[in-house]
């Protein structure tokens, strides 16, 4: 098997939120976002570092019309995902979160939601990106991968 060499350009810390159940898949979910081949080249390809990748919590980011659904601070100092369900007895579907990492991401660049901004998040976060990485893991290293 071939071995993957060590990136500066990562997630450096991981946090799940410990006071709510089952931290432990929620930690889980933000690793294998972390380590998602088509997240990682994006990374390295930009150069991003993010110290800290958090686990949102939902109560406190809901309100009547609206639910936040991630949050970037600092230009990408803090990146916090919404993991859980608004009844917190599930996870979002990966895809849908690793969207909105992508979209979080974005905010390293741009702060505003303006055209520059769309269209990166447009470049990231391409199905073809991931497709591409899909296939190479697979076929260089075996197996499939999850969530594609």
């Amino acid at each position: 098997m071939a071995r993957t060499t060590p990136t500066p350009y990562t997630f450096r810390t991981i946090r799940s939120l410990p006071h709510l159940p089952h931290s432990a898949t929620s930690h889980a979910f933000l690793t294998r976002l972390a380590t998602d081949p088509g997240i990682r080249h994006v990374m390295a390809k930009y150069k991003w570092t993010v110290p800290l990748l958090l686990e949102m919590e939902p109560l406190g980011n809901t309100t009547h019309d609206s639910k936040t659904l991630g949050l970037n601070r600092n230009r990408g100092a803090v990146i916090e995902l919404r993991l859980r369900t608004d009844w917190y007895d599930g996870w979002r579907d990966y895809k849908t979160v690793r969207k909105t990492l992508c979209h979080e991401l974005a905010h390293i660049v741009w702060d505003g939601h303006g055209r520059e901004f769309w269209d990166l998040t447009s470049i990231i976060s391409s199905p073809l990106v991931y497709l591409a990485f899909a296939c190479f893991f697979c076929f260089f290293f075996g197996g499939g991968v999850g969530g594609y």
